[in-house]
């Protein structure tokens, strides 16, 4: 045995292996309920990589299909943290480089992304939202979008980090976008409408990281992070 995850005559339950270089990512329980584990090969290096949900709640729930996947050192997976509902994680094997990727479906409820599947540049996922339903998405791991391709709007903000919180929309139609701005937390702090090369002014938000949804009135839209940088 190489590591009594759960001390004592109860099983920890480990499931799911994921390499990256010399780390085997595994779903098990301890007292601090399941979540993600990592191991070197030995007992000291087998340790909990984040605890998620904090306190004894489950940060990986115990049944879902193709739960991890691996691209240029870095493990995507799904979980939850309590505050937000099931959303994609990622992690690099650290505590400190485990967070959520994005809120899909914005505060408590649950995306429940699953099929978890790396093409190219792309991580695609079923997941569903209030106005889709369940469909397909896919995440560009070189932008940090996230788009469901068969309802995806031609529309950017630019640049993608901004000292002054200001953001020019790129879009190609006169018609105006609905855009919602969402913090790390999925809290809704800002909601306008304005045409394609309007800037977007957020000058008021404090640094950080920020979720921007992008909507014309056909229902297409388009996902995009921003971060802001005093």
């Amino acid at each position: 045995m190489l590591k009594d995850i759960l001390v004592g005559s109860n099983g920890s339950n480990p499931h799911f292996i994921a390499t990256i270089g010399n780390l085997a990512f595994f779903r098990a329980q301890s007292t601090n309920g399941y979540e993600l584990w990592a191991s070197d090969g030995t007992s000291a290096g087998t340790y909990e990589v984040k605890d998620i949900r904090s306190g004894t709640g489950d940060g990986l729930s115990t049944n879902f299909p193709v739960p991890f996947a691996v691209y240029e050192n870095k493990l995507y997976f799904r979980a939850v943290d309590g505050m937000t509902g099931t959303e994609i994680w990622v992690t690099d094997g650290t505590s400190a480089g485990t967070y959520r990727l994005f809120d899909l479906y914005p505060g408590a409820a649950n995306a429940d992304p699953e099929q978890l599947k790396i093409m190219g540049d792309y991580l695609y996922f079923f997941a569903k939202t209030a106005t889709t339903g369940t469909e397909l998405w896919k995440y560009s791991l070189k932008t940090s979008s996230v788009e469901n391709p068969a309802l995806a709007l031609e529309a950017r903000l630019y640049p993608s980090l901004s000292s002054s919180g200001q953001f020019f929309l790129e879009y190609a139609e006169s018609d105006p976008l609905d855009i919602a701005v969402f913090d790390a937390l999925g809290r809704q702090v800002s909601q306008v409408q304005l045409p394609g090369g309007t800037p977007l002014l957020l000058t008021t938000l404090p640094a950080g990281t920020y979720w921007v949804k992008i909507s014309n009135h056909q229902g297409h839209t388009a996902t995009q992070q921003v971060s802001i940088m005093r």
